[in-house]
């Protein structure tokens, strides 16, 4: 495992029963973390998670994520779902996640918002998908163009497809 110094201010409890065998163990009950601050400088030397709450029930052989909630700069996210630690780190997460402003690549979104987040994944895998709306959005065409893939047929735009729901005249 990497090593990462950090700074974490919460609490955190755990009732769980271990049972089964070590090829099949079984772990039920409930635990849950509170973080009021974490910053770990070797991420990012801004970014601080705030308000973190992480709520979890433990069945069996995987975890499900009851909250999942918390601020990362001016992200704010809430999500809940399944973990699956012992089936190839099967995973699904869903919720809702809301920032300020998302200014990256080749567009500047103000008061962004994704909508019904979905986040699964298994051996390594991952897949996402979210609806995305914006107070006011701004894409810069040239940084658009050097982004998209034009050499392939169809036109492909790395880590995800997008669709218009309705145009506005700005």
């Amino acid at each position: 495992f990497p090593e990462y110094e950090g700074e974490v201010d919460g609490s955190f409890a755990l009732d769980v029963k271990l049972s089964g065998s070590v090829e099949n163990p079984a772990m039920n009950g409930t635990g849950s973390i509170q973080i009021a601050s974490l910053k770990v400088p070797a991420f990012s030397s801004s970014m601080e998670l705030q308000s973190g709450k992480l709520k979890l029930d433990f069945v069996d052989n995987h975890l499900k994520v009851k909250q999942l909630q918390g601020r990362l700069d001016e992200m704010i996210f809430h999500l809940s779902g399944e973990v699956y630690p012992f089936e190839r780190f099967k995973f699904f997460l869903k919720g809702d996640v809301a920032q300020s402003r998302f200014n990256q690549w080749f567009m500047d979104l103000q008061g962004a918002r994704l909508s019904k987040v979905l986040i699964n994944g298994s051996s390594g895998q991952l897949q996402a998908s979210a609806f995305i709306s914006a107070n006011k959005a701004v894409i810069f065409y040239e940084d658009l163009m050097r982004w998209i893939d034009r050499d392939s047929s169809p036109l492909k735009i790395p880590f995800f497809s997008a669709s218009i729901a309705r145009l506005r005249a700005v």
